[in-house]
């Protein structure tokens, strides 16, 4: 996963005239996509799924942007496939782990693929 950042919106209601045009979901989701997302064909949004990250920047519930045509070297954090589960983790191919972010590591095992 090629992290570029980290987006943080608020968004505070209060009574008074909007400040985002009157859009719809999907030209919202069109205007975010096209802001967020450089190569479309080559890119999907992952929702995070627990706190393992967290050090690293990634918290539980975080939206990040999958980059899939990156070439990945020990040291990227990338999604990865392994044993039937996505993960994502710290490439640590020298040593054959995947480290999440408090620096425990598994062994990489196959079936195995970074998936982003």
């Amino acid at each position: 996963m090629l992290m570029l950042g980290v987006l943080t919106v608020i968004i505070k209601f209060h009574q008074g005239k909007s400040v985002l045009p009157d859009l719809n979901i999907a030209d919202l989701s069109k205007i975010l996509n096209s802001l967020l997302i450089a190569s479309p064909e080559t890119s999907f949004i992952s929702q995070a799924v627990g706190n393992n990250m967290l050090p690293l920047g990634i918290p539980n519930g975080s939206l990040n942007v999958i980059e899939r045509h990156v070439d990945y070297k020990d040291g990227d954090i990338a999604v990865v496939y392994q044993k039937s589960t996505f993960y994502c983790r710290r490439l640590n191919f020298s040593e054959g782990t995947l480290e999440d972010g408090y620096g425990i590591s598994m062994p990489i095992q196959r079936p195995f693929s970074v998936e982003g």
